[in-house]
């Protein structure tokens, strides 16, 4: 597990390919990027603000990477 972002900027073909590509079922990558693109939290798939599962995310990259990654994160996205 990474823990963090490996791939920027795809299409929603894109996304669910990569998740393909990484073993699921097209129906499974489906609903992952489905759940991604409605903003559903992690675990209980309940609607988010539109903000929180990339929260979620910079949280949980915070935790495993510390705050330099986010920050690092942040300016690649930005630029």
């Amino acid at each position: 597990m990474v823990d963090n972002f490996t791939d920027f900027d795809m299409t929603e073909d894109e996304a669910i390919e990569l998740c393909g590509d990484h073993g699921m079922s097209a129906e499974e990558a489906n609903k992952k990027v489905k759940a991604g693109i409605d903003d559903l939290t992690p675990w209980t798939m309940t609607p988010g603000s539109g903000q929180d599962r990339w929260d979620h995310c910079l949280e949980t990259i915070r935790n495993v990477h510390g705050e330099k990654a986010v920050t690092k994160l942040l300016k690649v996205i930005e630029a």
